[in-house]
């Protein structure tokens, strides 16, 4: 972290607007596992900033006109969940469904009840060179799912003509 202020400095001294925001960013999200990852549960709406912060981060990466919704409805703030279980959707999302030849929307959207959570990402998928993918995160997300929520959850994965759609509720 005092590598990434010091890297921050030297972007603010050089008046790199988008670089210095780049870097407050990742320091955001670096230091979220530090702080939030060794908990059983944090609430929904720490989540959301987290996962707002990577958004955040891959807008500066392509521009602004590239078409990201997220939205989430409910009281987040009253809401636990088992941490990091929908950044891996979220970076596959952009992994496989970014392209610079074409802009397709990435759908985010989270809404919750104080008995259930329900996310759903939905991207289009982009026919481009083989990207090298060991399926780990899904495993490992579908995994800890098991294991934290048991028969507490649903999580569906599927193909919607040239769009990939993921759904989780899990009841809370």
């Amino acid at each position: 972290f005092n590598t990434l202020n010091a890297i921050y400095a030297l972007a603010a001294t050089e008046e790199a607007m988008q670089t210095t925001e780049a870097i407050l960013k990742l320091s955001e999200i670096m230091r979220y596992p530090l702080n939030e990852g060794t908990k059983k549960k944090v609430s929904l709406q720490q989540e959301i900033e987290f996962l707002q912060d990577y958004i955040d981060l891959q807008k500066l990466r392509l521009n602004e006109n590239y078409p990201i919704h997220f939205t989430v409805k409910g009281d987040a703030k009253a809401i636990k969940i088992a941490p990091f279980l929908l950044i891996t959707f979220v970076e596959n999302a952009f992994k496989y469904g970014i392209s610079q030849q074409q802009t397709q929307a990435i759908d985010i959207s989270i809404s919750c009840t104080e008995k259930e959570v329900y996310f759903q990402c939905n991207n289009y998928i982009v026919k481009q060179k083989k990207v090298e993918s060991h399926h780990l995160g899904l495993q490992n997300t579908k995994d800890r799912l098991e294991l934290l929520y048991q028969n507490a959850y649903t999580l569906t994965n599927k193909m919607e003509g040239n769009r990939y759609v993921v759904e989780l509720k899990i009841k809370v």
